[in-house]
This record gives C-alpha cells, sequence and structure tokens, in this order.
C-alpha cells in the first residue's frame, strides 16, 4: 500500500515544479535570444507585456565583422622598432669576405641573394650610416577612410572641415586646400567626435591597448589622452553636452563602455556594454533627457538607454513593442524631442527617453542608414546606402528635402553598387548645407535648396567596392621625372594623376581592371599601368589611353621604364619579365625572360640598357642581359655597374635596410633618391624611412643578418603596410602609399643642419 500524500506535500511538489519550469523557461529564453542576435532565428517574445518581433537580418559583413577582423590583426601587428642608439652606432662594422663554394651553394636554399651579392670597388663601411640631413614634413594626405566607419567627418566652419584617414586625424581648408594634422595615433583611426562649443575633436584607434584622443582643431595640439581600458579597437566616441566628458564604447568581447572627464582623460565610469556588437554611441541631448549624463548605445539587434549616476553606469533596454522589428541598428542620435535610430532596413526608428519606448518608424531609405545627424529644434539628416542624403521635418514627420549622390559619382564607378554615404554634417544651425562623405573616398558638400549644386571637396583611392570580406589595396605609385606630379593606381581600378604642388587629382582614368603597379617613362611621355588580369595598359602623359597589351595570365607586379625610354619591363606572378619596345608611336614586344620561381617584385634597369636586375617573392636576385635576352649568372661581374633607379630590395647596397628581428617580408619597396645619395624606404609597420645611400650598416653576417643598423629619419602616420615610395622631380617630395589604408602621403623634404 503506498504512503499518504498529504495536500502540503502536493502544493510543496508542485511549487517546486513550477520553479523548475520557469528556470528551463528562462533558459529557452536566453538560447533563443542568443541565436537571434546571431541572426539564425526568429522569435517573438514578451518585453512589458508587448510582443517584441524580431526577425533574421541578412549579416551586415562589412559593418560586424570586419572591423573586428581588422582589429584583431592590429592586435598582432609588432610594434615599431626602437631608434638606433649610442651602443648600436659603436658597434664594429664585418667586412665581406668572398663566400666559399659551399657557403655560396647554402645561401642559394636559404637566402639565395646572398650568394649573388658583392661590394662594389673600392667601398668603405660606416661612411653612409649616420642619420641623412633632412626632415620629412607632412604636407597633404589624399585619403578618407570610408569603409567599417560611419559618421567620420565634422564640419568645423564654413571653409574647413574634419576627418580622417590611416592614422591621422585631419582638419582640411577647403579654400586654402591646406591641412593641419593629428598625429598621435600609433594605428587605424576608425571613430571621430566633435565639439562645437570647445573646438575640440575626439579620435579612437584600433590595437592591442587602443587609445583615444581629444585634440585642438584649431592647432592639431593633443589635449588629453585615454589608455588603457577598451581592447581591440574604440569603435564610437561621443562629447556631453557641455564637452566635459566622453562616453567611448570598445571592440573586446563584452563590447564594454567607459565615460571619461576630458579635461583629465581619467575613467570615470565603466561597464559591460552588451553581447552583441554596439556599433554607436552618443549623449542624449533630447529635452527630456540629461545632456551631460544620459547617453544611448546602438548595435546589433539592441538599444540601450544609459544613465551615469556619480561613478557607477546604469542601463535600461529600448523597447520595439510591436511597432517595429529587431534589426541591426547602425546609427543614433538625439533632437529635441526624439531619440532616433538609423536602421539596416532603411528606415528611422524614433523612441521617447521617458520611457524608452519606440513611438514612430518612418520609412526614409531603399537600403541602411549609415549617417545620421541632427539639426536644430526637431530637424534630422539621414544618409543611406542607396546613396541618398535626405533632411526631415520631425515635427511633421515629413522629409523637406534630398539630394541623389549617385549622380556626382562616375556613372563607371558605381557599375556594381551605389554611392553609399558614410556620414553626414552640417555647419551649426544651417539647415540648407550639408556635407557627406561617401563610399568612394569621396567628400561633399552640398545644398538642399539648389540640389544640383553638389561639390567634390575632396577624393582619393577606394579599393574594391565589390568585395565583401576585403576593400582592396593600394599599390601602384610614380612620380613624374620633369615636373611636381605623381600618378597612383589601385585595386578600385583608376588611375589618377595628381598634382603635388596645388594638392588635387587632375586626371582619373578608369582602367576596367584592378591595378598593381604603374610607372613614368623618363622623358615624361609615356605611363604604363599593370593590371590583375594580366594586362599592360599604356597612356600618354596626359594619362590619356593608347594601347592594352595582355601576355600574362596573372596579375602584372611591377614595371620599370629604360632610362631611354625605348623599353618597358614588366614583372608579373607568372614569374616572368616581358620586355616591351618602344618605336615611335608604336608599342611592340620584345621577349621573354625566365629563371625566377616566384612573383617578380621589382625590376631596374642599367645606365647604359644592357642589363636588369631582378628580384622575387622567393628572394631572389637575378641579373639579364638584354642583349642576349638570358640570365647572367655571374653576378658578382655587375658589381660596379651603374643602375638608373634602384627598387630591389635586395642586394649590396640595400643590405642594411631591415629593421630588427626581420623575416625578410617587413620592407615592401626602396626608391634611391634622384640625387643618389638618399634611399626611402616602405615598411610593414607603417614606417617610412630614410636612410644615406648605399644603405650598408655593418653589413650580413654568414646567416644574411644584420650586425649594425644604419640610422634614418623615421615618419609615421599610415596605420598598416607602407607599399610603394617614391620621389619628385628635384628630390623636393617623397610620396608614401598606404596599402590597407589607401591613402597616399605628400611629405616635404626638408634639409636640416
Amino acid at each position: 500500500m503506498g504512503a499518504t500524500i498529504s495536500q502540503e506535500q502536493l502544493n510543496a511538489h508542485m511549487a517546486r515544479q513550477e520553479a523548475l519550469i520557469q528556470q528551463l523557461t528562462s533558459v529557452v529564453d536566453m538560447q533563443a535570444r542568443s541565436l537571434a542576435a546571431l541572426g539564425h532565428a526568429a522569435v517573438d517574445y514578451e518585453v512589458d507585456g508587448a510582443a517584441e518581433k524580431d526577425i533574421a537580418e541578412p549579416a551586415l559583413v562589412d559593418e560586424v565583422d570586419g572591423l573586428r577582423q581588422q582589429a584583431r590583426g592590429a592586435e598582432r601587428k609588432r610594434p615599431l622598432e626602437d631608434e638606433v642608439d649610442e651602443a648600436e652606432k659603436a658597434l664594429a662594422p664585418e667586412g665581406w669576405t668572398e663566400p666559399t663554394e659551399e657557403e655560396e651553394r647554402g645561401f642559394m636554399a636559404t637566402k639565395p641573394w646572398l650568394g649573388a651579392m658583392a661590394p662594389p670597388t673600392g667601398f668603405e663601411y660606416g661612411k653612409t650610416d649616420e642619420k641623412p640631413r633632412i626632415a620629412l614634413e607632412l604636407e597633404h594626405v589624399y585619403g578618407y577612410r570610408s569603409n567599417r566607419v560611419r559618421n567620420n567627418i565634422a564640419w568645423i566652419c564654413k571653409s574647413k572641415i574634419a576627418y580622417f584617414a590611416a592614422g591621422v586625424g585631419i582638419v582640411h581648408d577647403l579654400e586654402k586646400n591646406k591641412q593641419i594634422f593629428f598625429r598621435g595615433h600609433s594605428d587605424d583611426i576608425v571613430c571621430l567626435a566633435y565639439h562645437k562649443g570647445k573646438n575640440i575633436i575626439a579620435t579612437g584607434e584600433t590595437g592591442r591597448f587602443p587609445a583615444i584622443h581629444v585634440w585642438d582643431a584649431e592647432t592639431g595640439q593633443e589635449l588629453a589622452k585615454m589608455a588603457g581600458f577598451h581592447r581591440r579597437a574604440v569603435v564610437s566616441v561621443g562629447f556631453s553636452r557641455d564637452g566635459d566628458r566622453l562616453v567611448s564604447v570598445g571592440l573586446d568581447d563584452k563590447h564594454s563602455v567607459a565615460v571619461y572627464e576630458v579635461s583629465t582623460g581619467n575613467l570615470l565610469a565603466e561597464s559591460e556594454g552588451d553581447t552583441a556588437r554596439i556599433l554607436d554611441v552618443q549623449f542624449n541631448m533630447a529635452n527630456d533627457a540629461d545632456g551631460n549624463a544620459d547617453f544611448i548605445t546602438c548595435g546589433v539587434k539592441h538599444i540601450k538607454f544609459w544613465t551615469l549616476e556619480g561613478r557607477n553606469l546604469t542601463s535600461k533596454k529600448g523597447l520595439i513593442g510591436d511597432l517595429g522589428t529587431r534589426q541591426p541598428y547602425l546609427a543614433v542620435t538625439s533632437t529635441a524631442e526624439y531619440v532616433v535610430l538609423g536602421c539596416q532596413s532603411g528606415e528611422l526608428y524614433l523612441f521617447k527617453s521617458a520611457n524608452q519606448k519606440l513611438v514612430k518608424v518612418i520609412a526614409a531609405h531603399q537600403e541602411a542608414i549609415f549617417g545620421l545627424t541632427s539639426g536644430p529644434a526637431n530637424t534630422l539628416f539621414t544618409g543611406g546606402k542607396d546613396g541618398y542624403v535626405s533632411r526631415w521635418d520631425l515635427s511633421t514627420m515629413k522629409k523637406t528635402g534630398s539630394i541623389n549622390l549617385n549622380k556626382a559619382e562616375d556613372a563607371e564607378v558605381l557599375t556594381h553598387t551605389t554611392n553609399s554615404v558614410r556620414a553626414v554634417a552640417i555647419l551649426g544651425d544651417d539647415i540648407d548645407g550639408v556635407c557627406c562623405g561617401t563610399v568612394t573616398s569621396s567628400i561633399f558638400t552640398a545644398s538642399f535648396s539648389d540640389s544640383s549644386r553638389v561639390t567634390r571637396v575632396h577624393q582619393s583611392h577606394y579599393g574594391d567596392l565589390g568585395a565583401k570580406h576585403n576593400y582592396g589595396e593600394l599599390w601602384g605609385l610614380a612620380t613624374s621625372p620633369t615636373s611636381q606630379a605623381f600618378v597612383s593606381a589601385g585595386e578600385d581600378g583608376t588611375l589618377r594623376l595628381w598634382n603635388a604642388v596645388n594638392r588635387v587629382c587632375e586626371t582619373q582614368v578608369m582602367l576596367g581592371a584592378k591595378a598593381q603597379c604603374v610607372a613614368w617613362s623618363a622623358d615624361g611621355k609615356h605611363i604604363a599601368a599593370g593590371l590583375a588580369n594580366g594586362s599592360v595598359v599604356f597612356l600618354d602623359g596626359r594619362a590619356e589611353e593608347v594601347k592594352t597589351i595582355t601576355k600574362c595570365r596573372r596579375r602584372i607586379q611591377c614595371l620599370k621604364f629604360s632610362p631611354s625610354g625605348k623599353f618597358l619591363a614588366a614583372g608579373s606572378a607568372d614569374n616572368v619579365i616581358d620586355i616591351y619596345k618602344f618605336d615611335g608611336d608604336t608599342y611592340g614586344y620584345a621577349g621573354r625572360l625566365k629563371g625566377h620561381s616566384s612573383v617578380i617584385l621589382k625590376i631596374d634597369f642599367s645606365v647604359d640598357e644592357k642589363f636588369l636586375q631582378t628580384c622575387s617573392q622567393a628572394y631572389e636576385l637575378l641579373f639579364y642581359n638584354l642583349e642576349s635576352m638570358e640570365q647572367h649568372t655571374r653576378s658578382r661581374e655587375l658589381k660596379d655597374t651603374t643602375w638608373a633607379t634602384f627598387t630591389s630590395i635586395l642586394g649590396w647596397d640595400v643590405q642594411g635596410i631591415w629593421p630588427k628581428n626581420s623575416d625578410g617580408s617587413d620592407v615592401n619597396a626602396v626608391a634611391r633618391s634622384h640625387a643618389g645619395n638618399l634611399l626611402a624606404t616602405a615598411e610593414d609597420t607603417g614606417l617610412v624611412k630614410v636612410f644615406q645611400f648605399p644603405c650598408v650598416g655593418g653589413g650580413l653576417d654568414k646567416q644574411g643578418a644584420l650586425l649594425k643598423r644604419p640610422d634614418s629619419e623615421r615618419a609615421t602616420g599610415h596605420s598598416e603596410h607602407v607599399t610603394e615610395v617614391a620621389w619628385t622631380a628635384g628630390d623636393q617630395r617623397l610620396i608614401s602609399a598606404g596599402g590597407g589604408d589607401l591613402s597616399l602621403f605628400q611629405w616635404k623634404v626638408n634639409k636640416t643642419a
């Protein structure tokens, strides 16, 4: 006979069962929300009694995952080497000794260029080890970051705008076409905020321990630095109403939020942000909020309203209810009456701060809203992926103006995309004018009263707009032999002719494919561009296309005209060098040189045009006889050969270029000056260096390690690998190209005592 269960025991048992069911329900609910945040599910759940719809939106790979991937790369970035100190200068150089046959065979197996090196007749160690007597002054930056960032432009006054490129903050005077710079960052800048009342700018960077810098918009002088809390990247920053506080969001796993005191840089409060990616943070300037204590974060399927009380941060979730759908919210701002979100769907979500509830949805754009800023009262400005910038009156919930920036860009550029608006800024309380940054790395000013009045005030390379995970790079750079002009070509498929004196782009040519390299003939009459599809495009000195020849299946990696301009050598990823001959107005094919086992990286002609020196990705240094069109295997016979240019990263004359602990891939390019006494280098770390030439130092030991580093002039600003360097005519300027940052830096060469 079973035991009798009392009513009291039964009630207790039922209570335990109910508690267990609630726990299981909570777990299931949490799992469903997590899956929804990852875009794997569509669920409905209750928030304060309102059914909140959660839809599985397509992933924004560029906006969400792309920057994280880049930031992780920045975490692993090798720090800059220390400058050459007195102890290193005291090291005794080692004289060169002829390698034995056994050593030479060993060189060919491990570091093949060593067997090809020999000292010039009469060379003396130590004569060119000192720092060159020049200084590099950053004169102009041709670049604007438009990928994986939003709202990164500020309109300071009628003639000045602020933005960033690579690791440099820029204030550009449009009337004078001059720039001032903030160069305190050590890696890519990815966010910007401006406070008009104090005329100060805050910028945040990527990196293992990313910093925020606050600097004066008039002088570029640093006012405060905040570092030590965030990890990977600072993705968004915003000033309080009075400018005394700054809020920031990091890219760590918890997407941490921090509030700083601007005057001291001290951390006032910090908190975990959200498990999902936070994309924007701004102080709440609505009338029913405290603009110095309340702020909003938004991101992948969430919005939070925060309050700072003393050193404590508290947050409340924004309530969508049944009026909207959970999706990525890309930008946030506030007007006098509303907190406004720019959504992936192209809609505007309007919230009330008092109860954190969504009260209005406006169908604003055909695609995602990236640019968002507020004007006086309830005026709002939006920029969409559809290429339109619009003005709204939220008192009437109506659009009061629209400008189509797709019409402002070359139709050939926008074959497969739109001129997506990445940033929108206005000048004070002026609601007619607008300044916009677009995905083509262009900055436009426009007027709503005359929508046809659109002016491009800045342009630069923008990479491959069709790529989903990578925006491409910039590798092609060459200078005019007769003027202060230079030409660049990149994976955006454009070739651009720049005037370094006026600091403008004079010509843009669509090449029809990604470009890898470019060359300019010594007489200034011919330009050639090497494409990723194996073609060589020939243009005249005005960058007008003349002819295209295709001899290779894979990319053309390097190009070089001979001193007379009669020949062009093209090195490719087919591991060959093709020689073209110019006869009058006709380009002909002269033959092919073989011998390399990997991609040809650099080519130099001898002054008498009898020989070529070439280096490859396999660290081979080879020489060719152009009369016989065969490899010249007795390389030491050419030790006293005069080379018209010196761009090879391997060789006796450049053995001192390698940084400490280099693995051989740290230097991407070198360029000897026209006078022959200086050597510029482009490093993976983002450094541009200038050495005396030849750059030998203490020479290499039998393992190929540099015994003594020569001293150099160093310049920073590029955030990623510098891909190319080139001297303008008369060595007045040095131009450098950034690969991942897609920027061209123009350095003025100043002589020092």
